[in-house]
């Protein structure tokens, strides 16, 4: 917490500090800097969940991690409909998950896509 405070000037944003949800929770509510969750996120449940906490402004939204490509699809539409912006990517992956990220990134609205990532530059 101490190190956020120290970045309270610069901006930049907070990618899941602790290990368990609730650490995060306990981080966010002592951090005024834009927050997203990223390990956490493993489902439809941690998504509402992370939305009635207000525990962060985006999340990082992994496909496999989620359990594929429809349940993604589902997250981000939720996500959408909440206004909590997201990363699109997977844990790691070839050219077909490269595809598959391209295309949920690029069907996302721009005004809630931080970022995505391409697997055939690694």
């Amino acid at each position: 917490v101490a190190v956020y405070a120290a970045l309270k000037d610069v901006d930049v944003h907070i990618e899941q500090p602790c290990l368990t949800y609730e650490e995060c929770l306990s981080v966010r509510k002592r951090c005024a800097r834009p927050f997203i969750m990223d390990e956490c996120i493993d489902g439809m449940g941690a998504v509402v969940r992370l939305a009635g906490d207000h525990a962060a402004d985006a999340i990082n939204l992994k496909i496999s991690k989620v359990g594929g490509l429809t349940r993604a699809r589902e997250i981000r539409d939720v996500c959408v409909r909440l206004g909590i912006a997201m990363n699109v990517e997977d844990t790691w992956g070839s050219d077909l998950i490269t595809a598959a990220i391209a295309h949920l990134a690029h069907s996302t609205p721009p005004e809630l896509l931080l970022a995505s990532t391409d697997f055939n530059s690694y």
